[in-house]
């Protein structure tokens, strides 16, 4: 086996129970699934594979605290998934607070500066509420247009 190892969370197909799947970084196979998503058996199976240099996994505690006690030589990355949605989950944040203010952008005629946007928070002032979104960034609130 490649000494880096993924793991990732998942429900079988029958019953209630979940367990985690651990998966070779360079193959992208699966390689072994443990019961459950608690600490210890990611641990025991570590400790049975002190080659692993890299593992890359979620921010779940239990998988954090399975890594460490498992295989401390061991580099803990954050998984590429996780890095895209959170980054698109702050991103999607800071547009909604600065909502107003693309707007402003995007209404000014090509080479002129845009004036100041009155939706601007100033540090004495409470932040305005988020426009909802749906998924995908579709504007749904009360200023949406479907022309932007």
């Amino acid at each position: 086996m490649h000494p880096s190892a993924g793991r990732r969370r998942f429900r079988p197909p029958q019953g209630d129970c979940y367990a985690t799947i651990l998966v070779d970084l360079e193959t992208r196979r699966p390689v072994d699934v443990l019961p459950g998503r608690d600490a210890e058996p990611l641990a025991q199976w570590l400790r049975g594979h002190p080659e692993i240099e890299v593992i890359c996994r979620d921010r779940a505690s239990a998988y954090a605290e399975g890594a460490r006690s498992g295989a401390s030589q061991a580099l803990q990355v954050a998984d590429g998934w996780h890095l895209w949605h959170n980054l698109g989950e702050a991103l999607e944040k800071t547009v909604g607070a600065h909502y107003h203010c693309v707007r402003a952008v995007f209404a000014a005629p090509r080479g002129t500066a845009a004036p100041p946007s009155k939706g601007l928070v100033g540090a004495d002032q409470a932040a305005p509420a988020l426009p909802e979104f749906r998924r995908m960034g579709r504007w749904t609130g009360p200023d949406a247009r479907a022309d932007w």
